[in-house]
């Protein structure tokens, strides 16, 4: 600037106002030089929304009076700032009379046996779905219009009805949240219809539906539910694939899809009218969606390795990156103390276990064969002894201990594991529920073997058998899932059947309202 190349020549000190220097002695009366007014400068402060512009006005300092000694230079010059108002606040549309009402018509949601789950995730099935208008002015969701132009659905709202109406394909019942027609009214009455079809759809697909815990206490899977708000975002960020999107929803593995596969096949051949072979068809349908519903309950998998028991069929299978690489016999509960179903993972392995007996076992099997033969547990090797009252038993390692020559441990609240038997002559039967809630495997070595790797060959673990107990952990946890399937498909395979052991399908088939 001009002005400032003049400023720093002649010395300019605060105040605008400066002393000329000559070689000459210095003047008894010091000369000052009077500047011109500058002109006033305007600042833009950038900010991120709304800038605010502030003035800053220099002034020209005052002539100085004459003095003999030098005075003090003048204090800085006042900075005056004048903001810029705020714009005024944006008009909110009035709530949509046709979504209030619409809303307030929405039905509460019944399901026999699965309204303590949808209270611990949806709530009340009418307040969740106006929880989604209510955060959005009850505007809307799906539908979009330009100036003047009536409104139309989006293209997520197009791919979502596509998908709700193949609904009974992954045996979802949308009966009480019909879906609207795309070729009608788009308002905000079938706005909400959708959004509510959507969130019924999805409740279903992770499981919604039937509580677990009221088919058993012996089921501790739960199934994870998004919450809805999180689903609605996730679909309308999909777009034209929200329908594909929503699928996957529902259970991604293999045999889950074996299932759905069957299912469509067998709903195209319904037969018409009444009598043997509508029941019969029922009978099918039923088997199939009560055995994907079990999916629901499932976790996907964890880990390169994975180890699987199906309580009906009972097998235990070794899973390794998707594939099945062993697959064993098991012995599983008895009715009376079913295996329950679980999620763990295996912690260790124990060579030559004890067996410390649980106390239900000592007042249901033990007690009343003492008051037949006070000499029962001596006479079979265990060792007994009396704590505040209470027997306590154990069985020592050795060819008679109960839990054989192996264990494998995992957490569970039920207090049960894999381990192996010395009854080994009941894996050929068919049927075997024998136990008292633990797991008899059949061949436990060549198991441990494979989870434990290379160096632990089979013949190298069975060395270590004796009386005293190993212990041999794992670096990496292997995950162990107990379930419960009446229908199962290994891969592509013929679909299989097992009874309903403990009478899970059928109580599940109850809870989804299937009729017979």
């Amino acid at each position: 600037m001009r002005v400032t190349a003049r400023l720093a020549a002649i010395g300019l000190c605060s105040g605008l106002s400066a002393k000329a220097q000559t070689a000459a002695p210095p003047p008894t009366t010091p000369a000052v030089i009077k500047l011109p007014a500058l002109p006033p400068v305007t600042v833009t402060l950038p900010k991120p929304a709304h800038a605010s512009v502030i003035h800053l006005h220099y002034t020209t300092p005052a002539p100085q009076p004459a003095a003999s000694t030098p005075t003090a230079p003048a204090p800085a010059p006042p900075v005056a700032a004048a903001l810029v108002a705020a714009p005024p606040p944006v008009a909110v549309p009035a709530a949509d009379p046709q979504i209030v009402a619409a809303l307030a018509a929405l039905p509460s949601l019944h399901h026999p046996l699965g309204r303590v789950l949808l209270a611990h995730t949806y709530g009340n099935f009418r307040e969740a779905v106006s929880q989604q208008y209510e955060a959005d002015g009850q505007q809307p969701m799906f539908l979009a219009s330009a100036a003047g132009q009536p409104p139309q659905w989006s293209a997520a709202a197009r791919s979502l009805a596509q998908r709700l109406t193949l609904a009974s394909h992954d045996g979802i019942d949308l009966g009480q949240t019909p879906v609207p027609d795309m070729n009608g009214a788009a308002d905000g009455a079938a706005d909400v219809a959708l959004t509510a079809a959507v969130l019924n759809y999805a409740w279903q697909a992770q499981g919604g539906r039937v509580n677990p815990r009221f088919i058993s206490h012996f089921v501790e899977l739960r199934p994870t539910i998004v919450p809805p708000g999180d689903v609605l975002a996730r679909l309308m960020a999909a777009k034209g694939e929200a329908g594909t999107d929503l699928q996957h929803f529902n259970p991604q593995q293999s045999g889950y899809q074996r299932l759905r596969h069957d299912l469509i096949a067998r709903l195209a051949q319904r037969p018409d009218g009444q009598g043997e072979a509508l029941k019969s068809w029922r009978a099918a349908r039923n088997g199939l969606v009560v055995n994907m519903e079990f999916w629901r309950w499932q976790q996907a998998p964890i880990g390169a390795a994975q180890i699987v028991v199906n309580v009906p069929a009972f097998t235990l299978r070794l899973r390794k990156d998707g594939h099945t690489v062993m697959t064993r016999k098991v012995i599983v509960g008895k009715s009376a103390t079913p295996t329950p179903l679980l999620n763990s993972k295996i912690k260790y392995i124990i060579i030559n276990p004890s067996w410390h007996v649980p106390q239900s076992i000592i007042k249901k099997d033990f007690l009343p064969k003492l008051e037949a033969n006070p000499n029962y547990l001596t006479n079979h090797g265990f060792a007994v002894r009396t704590v505040d009252g209470h027997l306590v038993v154990k069985q020592p390692p050795g060819p008679r201990n109960a839990l054989g020559l192996i264990k494998f441990i995992f957490p569970n609240d039920q207090s049960v594991y894999l381990h192996d038997t010395s009854e080994r002559h009941l894996f050929s039967n068919r049927v075997r529920a024998f136990s008292h809630g633990c797991v008899r495997l059949q061949e436990p070595f060549s198991l441990a073997s494979a989870l434990l790797g290379a160096k632990w060959s089979q013949k190298r673990l069975e060395s270590m058998v004796g009386s005293k107990e190993h212990y041999l952990r794992f670096g990496e946890l292997v995950p162990i899932q107990i379930e419960y399937f009446t229908i199962y498909a290994e891969g592509d395979g013929k679909l299989e059947q097992f009874a309903d052991l403990y009478g899970y399908a059928r109580k599940v088939q109850a809870a989804l309202g299937l009729r017979t």
